[in-house]
């Protein structure tokens, strides 16, 4: 079973102060994590640029083949221990922590947002040749129909979350960058966000922590956003992750790599889960002192 949590982090948890009792004698300032990680990420980046234009040429039936993109662009998802959702502003930060926990813990993260800044160029490309409505005599286009926008859109929207849902349930991790960028508003009961990325991958997270402990059940998905400032929000799903921080994992990890630091996180149980599961086990002693 999975592991959900509520990362609280921020780019001062990365000031050197702050990892010196790491177990690795090199220590990375938060701008060296961050160009660490964006040098592991630049080939596959730099491959998926080059191919955008020749996913749009006919190859079946005259048809473009848009699971192809799929394939390309979320390869060998079951290679990946922890998936990270967060707001496309917090790209950098999630690229910080993704090289943390490489480099000091050994373990591997799905950042999809590297990949998913094209989909605003593929999008425009796939408009181009199939989302307009009129053109001039040199072939520019005047205008673009609103019908078969939406449809284009719907595809790829639709074909990336199907991808970011299968990466989610390969991951044996699942970690939320809660910062006031993907969370917008709260209150006491609840949270907010403008982000529909946020909103489905959370969304998709909760149903995959319902569905995995009901027994007997299959498991059954960054998300991220561009800024906006349409004044439409979604209640977020937050309820089923565990609030951890930085100093937590550095805790729960101490001294350990790999399939032990794995384990750790996956074992670990908030002191919240901990006092309420004592709350209940004294409810219910004295439940039976009654009836006694």
């Amino acid at each position: 079973m999975a592991k959900y949590f509520k990362l609280s982090l921020k780019e001062d948890d990365f000031f050197k102060e702050h990892m010196k009792d790491l177990q690795k004698g090199e220590i990375y300032s938060y701008d060296e994590l961050v160009s660490m990680g964006e040098d592991d990420f630049a080939p596959k980046k730099m491959l998926i640029q080059k191919k955008l234009k020749d996913y749009l040429l006919p190859q079946k039936n005259g048809c473009v083949d848009l699971s192809k993109i799929q394939e390309d662009w979320f390869p060998h998802i079951n290679d990946y221990d922890i998936f990270i959702s967060h707001s496309h502003a917090n790209e950098k930060l999630a690229i910080a922590f993704s090289t943390y926990l490489k480099e000091y813990y050994g373990l591997s993260c799905f950042i999809d947002s590297l990949i998913w800044g094209n989909v605003f160029e593929l999008q425009k490309i796939i408009d181009k040749d199939y989302g307009y409505s009129e053109k001039d005599k040199n072939g520019n286009i005047l205008t673009y129909s609103y019908e078969k926008r939406n449809f284009t859109t719907s595809h790829v929207h639709l074909m990336l979350n199907t991808a970011l849902m299968q990466s989610m349930q390969a991951a044996k991790l699942f970690f939320f960058l809660e910062t006031p960028e993907s969370i917008n508003f709260k209150n006491i009961k609840d949270e907010w966000t403008y982000s529909p990325w946020i909103y489905s991958e959370l969304s998709m997270s909760k149903s995959m922590y319902e569905i995995e402990k009901t027994p007997k059940m299959q498991n059954f998905c960054e998300c991220v956003s561009r800024p906006t400032k349409i004044p439409l929000i979604q209640k977020a799903q937050t309820s089923h992750l565990i609030p951890i921080t930085k100093s937590k994992i550095d805790d729960i990890c101490n001294k350990k790599t790999g399939e032990n630091a794995l384990s750790s996180l996956k074992n670990y149980v908030s002191p919240s889960s901990q006092s309420y599961s004592k709350t209940l086990r004294v409810l219910y002693e004295n439940g039976k002192k009654s009836i006694r």
